[in-house]
């Protein structure tokens, strides 16, 4: 937000753009961080096409699990339109890591959940 209270949004496009770049890195660690941290703009347009990539990411599917995780939890309709948008496209390997993601992240909700009502 700027001073006024509102979201900037040429300052989020910059950063989208930013990650962006980041995200066509040979380096897998390199696309993994950037689809980490394109999760948080997954409500900017400019990230829907660079998030979809790095969800079927076609050399690494660390860089698919790490990218589905962060987006699932963002626990927002932003971060499941982007993994189920990928999963229509997604080949057996990426819809077995995009499970696994989904597996993690709401078990542990899940667990948290359980254990707040039990105790």
């Amino acid at each position: 937000m700027n001073e006024m209270g509102a979201v900037d949004n040429e300052a989020r496009r910059q950063v989208v753009g930013a990650l962006t770049r980041l995200a066509q890195s040979t380096d897998y660690r390199d696309r993994a961080d950037a689809g980490r941290s394109l999760a948080s703009f997954a409500d900017v347009p400019g990230a829907h096409e660079p998030l979809r990539r790095l969800l079927l990411d076609v050399t690494d599917t660390f860089v698919t699990r790490a990218t589905a995780e962060a987006l699932l939890r963002r626990q927002d309709a932003a971060g499941l339109a982007a993994v189920a948008s990928a999963l229509a496209e997604a080949d057996f390997n990426h819809m077995t890591w995009i499970h696994t993601a989904v597996l993690d992240v709401f078990g542990v909700f899940a667990r948290e959940g359980y254990r707040t009502r039990h105790h």
